[in-house]
C-alpha cells in the first residue's frame, strides 16, 4: 500500500498541468465531502435550535435588513472592503490525516 509520504513525494513530481488537474479535483472533492456532511447535520437537526433563534430574534424586531447591515459595517461587508483576504494555508495531507 503507498503511504501518504510516497503520495506526498508523487504529487511535488507532477507536471505543473497534471497538479494543477489534480488540485481541481482534490478542491471539489473536499467541498462535496463538506457539503455532504453539512446536509446531513441540516437533516439530523442539528441546526433547528439556530433558526428558533432567528425566527424569534425576527419575531421581537431585533434584526435589520441586510443591505443596512452591510451599510453600516463596510469594511467587514467584502473582502476587498477590509483587511487582506487570503486563503488559508493547508497543512500537508500526512498532518492532516493525523489530526483528522
Amino acid at each position: 500500500m503507498t503511504t501518504v509520504l510516497e503520495i506526498e513525494q508523487a504529487i511535488e513530481r507532477l507536471p505543473k498541468q497534471d497538479f494543477r488537474i489534480l488540485s481541481s479535483w482534490m478542491q471539489e472533492k473536499i467541498e462535496s465531502d463538506e457539503d455532504q456532511v453539512f446536509e446531513e447535520s441540516v437533516l439530523a437537526g442539528k441546526f433547528d435550535h439556530l433558526a428558533e433563534q432567528a425566527l424569534k430574534e425576527i419575531a421581537a424586531g431585533q434584526t435589520m435588513p441586510l443591505d443596512d447591515l452591510i451599510r453600516s459595517h463596510p469594511r467587514s461587508a467584502h473582502p476587498s472592503g477590509g483587511a487582506a483576504h487570503r486563503p488559508s494555508r493547508r497543512a500537508p495531507a500526512a498532518r492532516l490525516l493525523r489530526h483528522g
